[in-house]
């Protein structure tokens, strides 16, 4: 019995990932976690949190040139 399983072992999760997603889908449709929140609010909440990181990253970390520069030879 076992090796039949481990035989087809593919073939079953492949047959179970459509049942188990379809079942989380009516499960969030039925009972949503989060509170509905108009879009204007909720990106606006997202780029208050992207802006100030992006920003403080780039001051953190300059951007450098990827090649270094020559030098001249000395004289």
């Amino acid at each position: 019995m076992s090796e039949t399983i481990l035989a087809t072992e593919a073939t079953i999760r492949l047959a179970a990932c459509p049942d188990v997603l379809t079942a989380m889908a009516r499960w969030e449709m039925a009972a949503p976690r989060r509170r509905e929140i108009a879009r204007v609010i909720r990106s606006t909440t997202i780029r208050a949190r992207v802006v100030p990181g992006t920003v403080s990253l780039g001051l953190s970390l300059p951007i450098r040139p990827l090649r270094p520069t020559t030098k001249e030879p000395a004289e």
